[in-house]
């Protein structure tokens, strides 16, 4: 029906708008203020860290999920302090209470969606969440289409679990 056909529309944008921006990638430089940058600098030891991660995690690819985070970093960044967007600072998001300001994002407006949840957020339940946002948190107001590609999100759950845990 049409809410398939939608589905599937979403889907093709967001897949079309990780591969062109992986394509047109702009890099931080040494000089960003660490305000807000669409990507943080690459990182050698990504692939190292990512291989000490749990399965599926530890066969992730580092740089393809930075990449790939540049559609996460027009509302999100992951830099510790740095100034929330449209969407929370992701600094410090693992192990932390859905929808909780301790230790990070303090003061930014959760929807009631993320106030209510009762779990922390893991690996396994960012996975779950980007594969079917509206599911695992109905009525939140994040503007994300399901990422359904495994493979994509597995590189990008990892480099946001590397990256939010060891800066």
């Amino acid at each position: 029906g049409d809410g398939m056909r939608l589905a599937r529309l979403a889907l093709v944008a967001t897949i079309a708008v990780l591969q062109a921006c992986a394509a047109n990638e702009r890099r931080a430089s040494d000089s960003d203020t660490g305000i807000y940058a669409p990507l943080l600098p690459s990182d050698p030891r990504g692939n190292l860290a990512v291989s000490a991660l749990s399965p599926p995690y530890n066969t992730a690819d580092y740089e393809t999920g930075r990449r790939s985070f540049l559609v996460c970093a027009s509302c999100h960044s992951l830099r510790a302090g740095a100034a929330e967007h449209v969407g929370p600072n992701l600094h410090g998001l693992i192990g932390r209470r859905v929808g909780s300001g301790a230790g990070f994002a303090e003061g930014f407006g959760y929807s009631l969606a993320l106030q209510r949840a009762e779990f922390v957020w893991d690996a396994e339940s960012l996975d779950r969440f980007l594969e079917h946002p509206e599911e695992v948190l109905p009525g939140n107001r994040m503007a994300l289409a399901p990422v359904r590609d495994e493979t994509l999100r597995r590189n990008l759950v990892a480099y946001v679990v590397v990256t939010t845990s060891h800066r």
